[in-house]
């Protein structure tokens, strides 16, 4: 049975250098773990829409917020290195043995670091509407919202206006934060899904990841725009790669970067959807997670 939404939105746990990491956990809480990261300008909850699916499958889905973003304590300057830090140490603490993983938008290159650095804890990776390293030609420009642009890009004082106005996002009312998302999201079916939402569905994950203001939010994606520490091609596992074919959010291009760059890397390019793909495909990503998860433990060749 799925769980009670408020237990499980708000659980935390206390890292070794004291910092307190929050999570969020759907589905099945004695299931099968898989580790999700969430979207930029977000949190825990943009996946809370998971529980039913994740609970009809056996799956216990761990969302932790990254540093700074919702409850989990700032970490200045931190690095992607430093985020697969904290996956091994909520991993060893919630005893999950070994794990697939997964993330949706910002959150992509977040899975694929843990892939690189934890391969002792990650059976295989997966990228939702995702992005490749920002240091390629042209990279900057890419993203079609401003925003992201702005966000990645920024230094020095425009840095911290950014994050100030971020902060000052947080007061601003339901209606105006949905509209404000409608109109960032270009593609039909993206509007057609986040319109099925109710208000408070579709801004609680933007309002809980500026929760401590946008100090957080602005290390977010200087983490992801500077080097992440590592080359692609250095990523042993397979990593699954879905991208929906209207994405107007994250260029295509990022996803075909990454499926050329990563040497067990696979792009599936999903129909009729763009970015908000895992609203309507979340079990089927789970399902072929999950697949290749088994395969990778029985050591049994995938068909694929």
């Amino acid at each position: 049975m799925p769980q009670s939404t408020a237990a499980a939105n708000d659980l935390r746990l206390r890292l070794s250098d004291r910092r307190w990491l929050s999570y969020g956990q759907y589905g099945d809480p004695r299931g099968k773990p898989v580790i999700y990261m969430h979207g930029g300008l977000s949190s825990r909850l943009d996946i809370a829409f998971a529980d039913k699916v994740c609970a009809d499958r056996g799956i216990r889905l761990i969302a932790p917020d990254r540093p700074g973003m919702g409850r989990s304590d700032r970490q200045p300057n931190r690095s992607m290195l430093d985020w697969a830090a904290d996956i091994s140490e909520l991993a060893l603490q919630l005893d999950l043995g070994r794990f697939p993983v997964f993330g949706w938008s910002l959150g992509g290159p977040y899975a694929l670091v843990c892939a690189y650095q934890l391969p002792h804890l990650v059976t295989i990776a997966g990228t939702i509407g995702g992005v490749a390293p920002f240091e390629r030609p042209r990279a900057i420009g890419e993203p079609p919202s401003i925003v992201d642009r702005m966000i990645i890009s920024a230094t020095g004082p425009v840095r911290n206006a950014l994050a100030i106005a971020l902060t000052a996002a947080r007061y601003m009312p339901e209606s105006l934060v949905r509209w404000s998302l409608l109109s960032e999201t270009k593609a039909e079916i993206d509007r057609e899904i986040i319109g099925q939402m109710s208000v408070a569905e579709s801004t609680a994950f933007l309002y809980e990841g500026s929760r401590q203001g946008g100090l957080g939010i602005m290390d977010d994606y200087a983490a992801v725009g500077r080097k992440w520490g590592f080359e692609l091609g250095e990523i042993a596992q397979r990593v699954l790669i879905w991208h929906g074919e209207k994405d107007l959010l994250c260029p295509m291009t990022g996803a075909e970067y990454l499926q050329d760059h990563i040497p067990a890397g696979k792009l599936e390019v999903v129909a009729g959807l763009g970015h908000f793909l895992l609203h309507r495909k979340l079990g089927y990503v789970l399902d072929e997670l999950f697949f290749e998860n088994e395969c990778i433990e029985n050591k049994v060749d995938s068909p694929t």
